[in-house]
């Protein structure tokens, strides 16, 4: 259905974005912070705003992490696949009766 050279260009769009938005959040939470820790304002804000503040730092590590643990998890899933695929081919027993045998070329 999809060919390899357009799930690589899914991936690394998708990639792409991903660091996009990553910094997108870490750079409004550096702007967040410049503007609301002075000692006239840091007061007056809430702590729920602060929460959302860490939040801005912390999410696209954890969303990071989370991709990587997820990329190998299918990894290695593919990789338990393949190995099961070849177990089974190695009980089944040779073929004895070639039509056209071979001659041996000394």
């Amino acid at each position: 259905m999809f060919t390899p050279l357009l799930l690589q260009c899914f991936f690394l769009v998708r990639r792409a974005a991903m660091a996009l938005v990553a910094v997108g959040s870490i750079v409004s939470g550096a702007a967040l912070l410049w503007l609301w820790f002075n000692p006239e304002r840091i007061g007056g804000v809430r702590t729920l705003s602060l929460l959302a503040l860490l939040g801005l730092f912390v999410l696209p590590a954890v969303a990071f992490v989370l991709t990587q643990k997820d990329r190998r998890r299918r990894r290695d899933a593919a990789r338990a696949e393949a190995f099961q695929n070849t177990e089974r081919l190695a009980h089944l027993e040779p073929c004895t009766d070639d039509p056209a045998p071979r001659r041996a070329v000394a």
